[in-house]
């Protein structure tokens, strides 16, 4: 087990965050899939510079970024954002992607739940077979009810990983799930060894 920082809150150069991360003794960083934001080149050679590794990537589901949307030409644009942020872990000699199916902030479902869930598994199965081509583990990230209706709880997650199969697993933020699961602990203990990144905050 190792820790590391991430890089989406707080609006500021990457270098201020890698400066500050050497400092407070971490070794890696995982970074917001913005590939325009986050040049490979560029990053590579700052994170050389402060001797930080990537760990790896989050998908950033704003805007129109939604695997579950009605909309066909939105899902495959959807599809091939996430592809780019996986690659982008690739590039950067990552390990994981951090992925929320849905758009962040929409709490009303755009089609029938049915509907929603096979173009998860349409969407996600392709991701993570370009995933597992590039050596990058796929990990669901539930989030609470207040920011997507869509994969609240860890059982959710594990069935959707397992749906889609290519190993896909777990990323484990008890942020959100201590406001949707009623024994934290046994929803850890439930994920075991599916668990590929757990997120820890002060709140």
């Amino acid at each position: 087990m190792h820790l590391s920082s991430h890089t989406w809150m707080r609006p500021e150069p990457l270098e201020h965050t890698l400066q500050r991360l050497v400092r407070l003794g971490y070794t890696s960083i995982e970074l917001a899939g913005e590939p325009g934001q986050f040049p490979v080149a560029s990053t590579r050679e700052l994170l050389q510079k402060y001797n930080i590794k990537c760990w790896g990537t989050v998908t950033v589901m704003h805007g129109t970024r939604n695997l579950l949307a009605s909309d066909p030409q939105q899902r495959r644009n959807t599809i091939e954002y996430m592809k780019q942020v996986v690659n982008m872990s690739a590039e950067l000699g990552g390990q994981i992607t951090t992925v929320v199916p849905g758009t962040v902030g929409t709490i009303v479902p755009s089609s029938t739940p049915g509907n929603e869930w096979k173009w998860a598994v349409e969407g996600l199965r392709e991701v993570a077979a370009f995933a597992q081509a590039k050596g990058i583990n796929i990990g669901l990230e539930p989030l609470n009810r207040f920011e997507t209706y869509f994969l609240n709880r860890s059982n959710q997650a594990l069935a959707l990983a397992d749906e889609v199969g290519y190993g896909v697993g777990i990323a484990f933020d008890p942020f959100h799930l201590a406001l949707e699961e009623k024994d934290l602990i046994a929803a850890i203990h439930a994920c075991k060894s599916r668990i590929v990144d757990f997120h820890v905050g002060i709140s």
